[in-house]
């Protein structure tokens, strides 16, 4: 249980006069853990499911609980999974307790040659292991981007902002409901390969499927671009992240 995990390291870590509710929160992943395009064309940092301060993000839900979380949150927008080290190297020198990795969907939207994406999270846990051997992390599954296109295809609005290449493996005009079943397949595989990553190592770290399995509404979805989550789908990303990593 994360809750009891967490309460353990930070009373065995935190020096007798430090408060053994602090905690550091470090952010990994990409545009949607920015809030990119949530409420305008751009960041909208305070948005996102991680550490936004106008939702009731993830952070928000511990500090809730009484932890008094510093964060850092090097999330970079459009980055594959290839990108993780270099968000780790913008991390250098904060020391983690609990990290939130979010990422993938770049990998499929793009259609990445043989995108190495369990590879490359599994290099990342080992990293951040080698940092701190007692750090937890959520692991979020990639969303449902089949979801995105049933929830905005009727909007010719949408439609037409579709024809920017934001994800052509799943909104392109040009697609086939065939064509796109089976790209939502490779995002499953992506996701039970992310399942069982985690299980490799138990007590450390906790895969989230709801942030994969949550159903997408058509209010979930930013009206900037029809792609990324608005703040109410943000808000959503955080609840069920949150809900089933801290049972």
């Amino acid at each position: 249980m994360l809750k009891a995990a967490l309460c353990a390291l930070l009373l065995a870590s935190s020096p007798a006069s430090a408060d053994p509710q602090a905690l550091n929160l470090l952010v990994l992943g990409d545009s949607i853990s920015q809030g990119f395009n949530a409420v305008k064309f751009g960041l909208a940092p305070e948005y996102n499911w991680a550490t936004g301060d106008k939702i009731n993000s993830y952070k928000a839900r511990l500090e809730a609980t009484g932890y008094q979380v510093q964060s850092k949150n090097v999330s970079i927008p459009i980055a594959p999974s290839h990108w993780l080290g270099l968000e780790l190297y913008l991390a250098r020198g904060f020391t983690p307790d609990l990290v939130l990795i979010e990422i993938g969907a770049n990998d499929l939207c793009h259609a990445v040659a043989k995108p190495d994406t369990i590879g490359n999270v599994a290099w990342t846990i080992d990293r951040l292991l080698e940092q701190n051997p007692k750090v937890q992390i959520v692991l979020a599954g990639v969303p449902r981007i089949s979801a995105v296109y049933e929830s905005k295809k009727s909007s010719q609005a949408c439609l037409d902002r579709w024809k920017i290449p934001l994800c052509p493996a799943f909104l392109s005009p040009d697609l086939t409901d065939k064509e796109r079943a089976i790209n939502q397949f490779k995002i499953d595989s992506v996701n039970a390969g992310l399942r069982q990553l985690a299980s490799v190592y138990p007590g450390t770290v906790r895969y989230v499927t709801e942030i994969g399995e949550t159903p997408i509404m058509a209010e979930d979805i930013s009206d900037v671009d029809c792609f990324h989550p608005s703040p109410t789908g943000q808000g959503r990303l955080a609840e069920a992240a949150f809900l089933q990593s801290w049972q």
